[in-house]
């Protein structure tokens, strides 16, 4: 595994975009996923939606869609959000963006039925490997108004994950 990271590593670097596409009225397109077949409670499929507009340079605002489902729950979220990307000269963009939401989670789990706000805060990177599309990595930390994110047994209302995905500009 770790040669496969340090191949895939290697290869983004000497590939790298010079010329990022940020600039005001672009659009962008994100996804990002997991499919797990071995958990706890069998098979885990998440997916994550994001579209942006840049109504300025390097300032996004836009939507996102969030979908979790394995056999004990179905967790989905969506609302608006907001990014600024920092103009560095590489190929390499740093990112800072807010977001809100409303989130539903339905589970097996006592009152595992809940509706909540949540607000969300991340900081990442994305890395041009063409002018119109990048690899992002965010540290991503969520607070809910509910216990919603699983943890183990019980149920938190706070979340914090690292986000691996694809990013598109058109």
């Amino acid at each position: 595994m770790k040669m496969l990271v340090c191949g895939l590593a290697v290869f983004l670097l000497a590939i790298g975009a010079p010329a990022v596409l940020l600039s005001e009225d672009t659009n962008e397109i994100g996804l990002s996923g997991v499919i797990d077949f071995d958990t706890v409670n069998d098979t885990l499929i998440e997916m994550s939606f994001l579209y942006g507009y840049f109504f300025l340079d390097y300032v996004e605002v836009g939507g996102t869609f969030e979908l979790r489902n394995d056999d004990s729950q179905t967790f989905w979220q969506i609302g608006p959000m907001a990014e600024y990307n920092f103009d560095v000269g590489t190929e390499v963009v740093p990112f800072l963006g807010i977001s809100a939401g409303y989130a539903q989670l339905n589970s097996d789990l006592p009152d595992g039925d809940v509706d909540a706000f949540v607000m969300g805060c991340r900081g990442g990177m994305k890395y041009f490997f063409a002018e119109y599309a990048c690899a992002s990595l965010a540290a991503v930390y969520e607070l809910a108004s509910a216990d919603i994110y699983a943890d183990t047994a019980d149920l938190e209302r706070r979340n914090l994950k690292i986000e691996w995905g694809l990013r598109f500009f058109f």
